[in-house]
């Protein structure tokens, strides 16, 4: 049993220093956990001057991961209660080929269509350089329909 524990402990160990290293193969497998930390300054959707955002994690042209939304707010906190955390698994060329992932910052509107408030693409390579690292506050592009806005606020990740 600490034989096991100990061949646990040196295979994270160098996993760890494989991805420090940042040698990894193509064919590597990954499993990267992801966690969305927050939004801040998104832009106002609601007729009241709110936004109920959420966030969809898009990786090719799939669904990866969505988050909870959290009603009436510019600058939502995520947390577990809102499912803010997801795990990828596939190889570092899946991850590459595919450009990463694609966050879209959606806008819960009950009984009609959701409105995008924003996106920001993580590429692979990005999304690897982010292991381990402190948290990552990117800018977030805002939708075509807000012609005119230059800022969407921003989005903090972490993997």
């Amino acid at each position: 049993l600490e034989s096991a524990k100990l061949l646990e402990s040196a295979k994270l160990l160098a996993s760890a220093e494989l991805l420090e290293s940042a040698k990894l193969k193509d064919e590597d497998n990954l499993s990267i956990l992801v966690e969305i930390i927050s939004c801040h300054d998104l832009i106002k959707s609601d007729i009241f001057g709110g936004s109920d955002p959420y966030v969809v994690a898009n990786f090719g042209n799939h669904v990866y991961h969505t988050t909870e939304h959290i009603s009436k707010t510019l600058n939502p906190t995520y947390s577990k209660k809102y499912n803010n955390t997801f795990v990828f698994n596939g190889t570092k060329k899946e991850l590459i080929d595919q450009k990463g992932f694609l966050f879209v910052i959606m806008d819960y509107d009950f009984g009609k269509e959701d409105d995008p408030l924003g996106e920001v693409r993580i590429s692979g390579e990005d999304l690897i350089d982010m292991l381990g690292n402190d948290d990552e506050k990117l800018k977030i592009r805002p939708p075509t329909q807000f012609v005119g806005e230059k800022e969407a606020g921003f989005i903090t990740i972490r993997a």
